[in-house]
């Protein structure tokens, strides 16, 4: 409806909001249908209430809102404005004649303009047979519908004009000359029911020729029905129903509780029931339906004897009934449904059994109608209604994309609202199945999930994202236990089952699919193959619950996840035949299992040498902690340093050897791990040696300062080794400085002793004669370090008279180098250690 023309809702909620199904709004709407409009105008709340269905797309409801608005629209303004306003939105140009090209908006405004005309009130219009279009639309059966419709008001005419008169006499002929398309199940009734509308009014030979297409029509359908050929009760059910309608007849026999609780006895009794032909069940459940449908002939209480018989389920008895004879019958409920059958029928429930799989054929336009009109009532009148939850409901389902075609086709560019006012946007919902609200930022949190899984090479973390999956990971909008459970809480009896216990289970295995030691696959792959079989037991459980694309991102992911962790298990099962040889098992482990990594896909090996590397790394920290010096040196010479040097991980492991090999003085392994350090970072490998250097220096800082402090203490301590120099004592130099000498080597072994030990294999003596010379070398450095210091000392402190000059001076230099090396190792080792 048009802005310009809309009416404002009064501040308290129209009387209409609380009508739930078609025959309440149908009662409404009738006293109207028969109240003079020039002495009873519509008020607000049914003027609401009149555009609304004007709009809808009930069949039934909306003809008669048509008719409503068409008396009242030469005595009421505001009707022609609002309808004026309506056609112009539509790009509709007023005209006296209305065709109908296959919209409802077209077959409105011809039911309106038809009852215009009959009030005697409206313009009469120059063309006799106006509002009526040229041709009778035979081959479209809602377009004939309304035709019919408003050539029956136009025979209400005191005095139709002559040409109208005789177009409305030779209309029946018209329609027997195509008795093949009333013969059709899905358009019978509609059409019969229309045409018997006629009756009232046609002269005596016109209703002749109807009587005779309906008893032809009739009998047609029925021997349809009876036919062996016609497979299916549903299908049987439809025709003998069309046939009833087509003929004008009343079901047969009496329409009381006993009829009803006869039939319900023979349903109810499997032997009884499958022992009868299939059209008398057919008949029967014929009849059952009608008793519970049809208004005024039905028991008063159905619903009562429906639980009487334990017929199972809820809600309004005929919508039980049906889906009861379709599961007894193992059809489906669509089969037992035409048109006239579908909208006396309001209920999600059957609405969604409803939903068509394959293509809805001549079920489709009305289905469509039904949705739409569903859709658009409960917008209007329930402010909480869950757009999204409904539309994922009728996903779950897997309608065919014919379906949405259709359902898409009678929204169009129709606005829909909420109570509040707010617009909904149905039309780009369904353009894009994307519903609005809660439950869409769900689903597309849960798709979002499983798109990730399925290109997630890692068993880790596809045994933590599946439990993400299941229970939402933290900040995200929920998970897939929350959408089943919100998808299926309409209470359809679908039974959702609890993965909470499989959340956990796959928590759990997170961490036992990458093995701790390399040498313990089994347990890892025994995890992987638990891994497995919960995300294919859950691909199973979920089957059927989910919406179509949710579903198949689940499949696709399960998949993926499946192709993972069958390799991953292949992996593990290569890496349990290594054999643990060599002198140091571990360090054998590693490099075997690296030779494996070239037999391995693409993703796998990524997955595999990020394992590789976490125990490699585990070693080497082990190893440090332990001090098993030639370990840690072996795991970070070929090939385990150059085959793990690409993964990022191991930069911190390899920081803290450099540093700790450093510490045991093995200057050269510390050498090659910085270069390996400084070619990660993209500074180069080529003419390293200066860099190499300077690591060494800048690492043992504190004894280079140490030792010059050293220095200076003895100009304030060395009084008695600076005479010993003046008197030319060289043995006490010799000493004194063999003292100083041998002390620091002394503490630097010791301490180098406490903090390495021979790794299982070694030869023990080989490496205490390796640590005695890479500690003699230390110490060497260090007292050519001392020498340097002090002979630059002795040099600026030459002329003060503070230093010995002349023969004693090379002897001062000695004694007070040996002084300097012994306290500066002793106190820079400390201060280093520190």
């Amino acid at each position: 409806m048009p802005p310009d023309h809309s009416h404002a809702p009064p501040d308290t909620a129209p009387s209409w909001l609380a009508l739930r199904d078609r025959s309440e709004l149908r009662h409404r709407l009738e006293p109207h249908l028969a109240s003079d409009p020039s002495e009873t105008p519509l008020d607000d709340d049914i003027f609401d209430l009149v555009t609304f269905l004007f709009r809808a797309s009930d069949p039934v409801l909306y003809p008669m809102a048509a008719v409503i608005l068409g008396r009242h629209l030469p005595h009421s303004g505001r009707v022609a404005g609002w309808l004026e306003a309506y056609r112009e939105a539509r790009g509709i140009r007023p005209a006296e004649r209305v065709e109908l090209p296959g919209t409802r908006t077209h077959r409105r405004i011809l039911i309106a303009a038809a009852a215009a005309r009959t009030t005697g009130a409206a313009p009469q219009p120059t063309d006799p047979l106006a509002p009526l279009p040229r041709d009778v639309p035979l081959d479209r059966p809602a377009d004939l519908a309304a035709y019919l419709r408003a050539a029956r008001l136009l025979a209400e005419l005191p005095a139709p004009p002559e040409r109208l008169a005789a177009h409305l006499r030779a209309l029946p002929g018209e329609v027997a000359y195509r008795p093949e398309a009333v013969r059709e199940p899905g358009t019978a009734a509609r059409w019969a029911e229309f045409v018997l509308t006629l009756e009232e009014t046609l002269p005596p030979d016109a209703a002749a020729t109807l009587a005779r297409l309906r008893a032809e029509t009739a009998r047609a359908l029925a021997e349809q029905a009876a036919s062996p050929e016609r497979a299916g009760v549903g299908r049987r059910v439809r025709l003998l129903r069309a046939s009833t309608l087509a003929s004008g007849e009343p079901t047969p026999g009496p329409r009381t509780d006993q009829a009803l609780a006869a039939a319900l006895a023979l349903l109810r009794d499997p032997a009884r029931w499958w022992a009868l032909p299939e059209i008398e069940r057919a008949r029967t459940a014929g009849t059952l339906l009608e008793l519970t449908i049809n208004e005024g002939g039905a028991p008063a209480e159905p619903g009562r004897l429906l639980d009487a018989f334990e017929v199972p389920g809820s809600g309004r008895p005929a919508a039980r009934l049906l889906l009861h004879l379709a599961a007894v019958e193992g059809e489906e409920p669509s089969a037992f449904i035409d048109a006239a059958l579908l909208h006396t029928l309001a209920d999600d429930r059957l609405l969604l059994r409803l939903v068509p799989r394959t293509s809805p054929g001549e079920l489709g336009a009305a289905l469509a109608d039904a949705f739409e009109h569903r859709i658009r009532m409960v917008l209007a009148t329930e402010p909480g209604f869950r757009l999204d939850e409904f539309l994922a409901r009728i996903e779950l389902r897997h309608p065919h994309a014919g379906f949405w075609r259709n359902l898409s086709a009678v929204v169009g560019d129709r606005e829909y609202r909420r109570p509040d006012g707010t617009l909904v946007p149905l039309a780009h919902i369904l353009e894009t199945l994307e519903a609005e609200g809660p439950l869409g930022e769900l689903r597309a949190g849960v798709r979002a999930t499983l798109e990730r899984l399925a290109d997630e090479p890692h068993p880790r973390a596809l045994a933590r994202g599946f439990s993400d999956l299941l229970v939402g990971a933290e900040g995200s909008p929920g998970g897939l236990i929350e959408l089943l459970e919100r998808l299926h809480s309409s209470g359809e009896g679908v039974p959702v089952p609890d993965l909470h216990p499989m959340a956990r289970a796959l928590r759990e295995l997170a961490g036992r699919v990458i093995p701790r030691e390399l040498g313990g696959g089994e347990g890892a792959r025994s995890a992987t193959q638990h891994l497995r079989t919960e995300i294919d037991l859950l691909a199973d459980r979920t089957a059927g619950l989910l919406p179509p694309r949710e579903q198949g991102l689940l499949q696709r992911a399960a998949s993926g996840a499946d192709t993972v962790a069958r390799r991953w298990s292949a992996a593990l099962g290569a890496l349990s035949e290594v054999r643990l040889e060599g002198a140091d098992p571990g360090v054998a482990v590693v490099d075997r299992a690296l030779d494996r990594a070239d037999e391995l896909d693409p993703a796998t090996r990524a997955v595999w040498l990020e394992t590789v590397a976490a125990h490699w790394s585990h070693l080497v920290e082990r190893g440090i902690e332990d001090g098993l010096e030639t370990r840690v040196a072996r795991l970070l010479r070929d090939p385990g340093r150059t085959r793990l040097s690409r993964l990022p991980e191991i930069d911190g492991v390899l920081e803290r050897a450099r540093l700790w090999l450093f510490d045991c003085y093995r200057l050269v392994d510390a050498a090659n791990v910085t270069r390996t350090l400084r070619m990660r970072r993209g500074e180069g490998g080529l003419r390293t040696l200066p860099h190499d250097m300077a690591a060494f220096f800048l690492h043992y800082s504190a004894v280079w300062l140490a030792l010059l402090v050293g220095a200076i203490l003895m100009l304030d301590f060395g009084d008695a080794w600076t005479a010993m120099a003046e008197a030319g004592d060289r043995q006490g130099v010799g000493i004194t400085f063999g003292l100083g000498v041998l002390g620091a080597f002394g503490y630097v072994t010791a301490e180098l002793h406490a903090r390495v030990r021979d790794a299982p294999g070694d030869r023990v003596w080989a490496n205490r004669g390796a640590r005695i010379l890479r500690a003699l070398a230390f110490v060497g450095v260090c007292l050519a370090w001392s020498v340097a210091v002090v002979g630059l000392l002795w040099w600026l402190l030459s002329g003060t008279g503070e230093v010995v000059e002349g023969p004693g001076a090379v002897l001062h230099i000695i004694v007070w180098s040996g002084f300097s090396l012994f306290v500066g190792i002793f106190f820079g080792l400390i201060a280093k250690a520190a």
